[in-house]
């Protein structure tokens, strides 16, 4: 599997919370990680483009999307916080 992202703390944190929940507006991911908006714009492009989120217009409200994780996503997720815990031990 091959996946064309580079990850910082911002593209981290997203994927993160996109994989928390089921589904997730993306005006609740701007406001939750103080990104700013052209950011988080092009992470979605990004994550889309590499088959890691899925975008969908909202069915309750037409002028808005969310983010679903797919399966790719979650084995990137996943990488992400086994990551954190090992360097999180060496840190301490």
């Amino acid at each position: 599997m091959e996946i064309n992202v580079w990850l910082n703390t911002y593209r981290s944190n997203v994927l993160k919370q996109i994989d928390k929940e089921e589904e997730i507006k993306i005006r609740d991911i701007y406001f939750s990680n103080n990104i700013p908006e052209i950011t988080l714009r092009k992470i979605i492009k990004e994550f889309t483009k590499n088959n890691l989120i899925i975008k969908e217009i909202n069915p309750k409200s037409k002028r808005e999307y969310i983010l679903k994780i797919t399966n790719k996503g979650k084995i990137l997720s996943k990488k992400i916080k086994e990551f954190e815990e090992i360097f999180n031990k060496e840190e301490d």
